[in-house]
């Protein structure tokens, strides 16, 4: 009788659910037990601080999803009684600015900004950049990156498909036609 007890103690200790942190609808961590499709996960996971995106991942059950792991996701190995992804702050003076994001538009055959700006995360030292296609009608790559927040990819910029500019907000679709005009009226007067 007492094999039966200490062998049904040590697997209910080895099947025991892990503790792993995730997000409540007011923003704050809360410990629970992984279930569900997670209820074998034996890690949690948590964000790491990325410049331009901050901390985009979810904490949860489980691993990070595939290409993220050490880039903007952290794992960590789960216990039962208590969970190991603690909370992750930005760094200390991080800032904030906005950028535009483009979608590219089938029926106009044009790249298109949203129609407002999102966030964008920096470290303290980090200089505001944001980006945009530098061809309106060339949709044959995907050049905006990061939702429009910080630099391009340099090759996409020093083939010309991609624009940076260094203020909050100046990559919207008015901005980038406003320093067209200048532009267009001095090749419509030197021809």
């Amino acid at each position: 009788m007492k094999v039966f007890v200490i062998l049904a103690v040590v697997l209910n200790v080895s099947w025991a659910a892990i503790k792993c942190n995730s997000k409540d609808k007011d923003g704050k961590l809360v410990a629970a037990d992984c279930s569900g499709d997670a209820a074998a996960a034996t890690k949690c996971t948590s964000p790491i601080f990325v410049e331009y995106t901050g901390l985009a991942q979810a904490y949860g059950c489980g691993t990070c999803p595939e290409g993220t792991k050490d880039k903007s996701c952290a794992e960590c190995v789960g216990k039962a009684d208590a969970a190991c992804n603690v909370e992750v702050k930005a760094p200390e003076g991080s800032k904030t600015f906005e950028c535009f994001s483009y979608a590219a538009n089938a029926t106009s055959k044009e790249w298109e900004s949203s129609k407002t700006a999102g966030k964008c995360y920096a470290k303290k030292d980090t200089a505001v950049v944001c980006n945009s296609p530098a061809n309106r009608t060339a949709l044959t790559v995907d050049v905006v990156k990061n939702a429009g927040c910080g630099p391009c990819v340099a090759a996409d910029k020093t083939a010309g498909k991609c624009a940076e500019c260094t203020k909050t907000g100046c990559n919207s679709a008015t901005t980038l036609a406003y320093a067209l005009i200048p532009l267009l009226a001095v090749i419509f007067h030197a021809l």
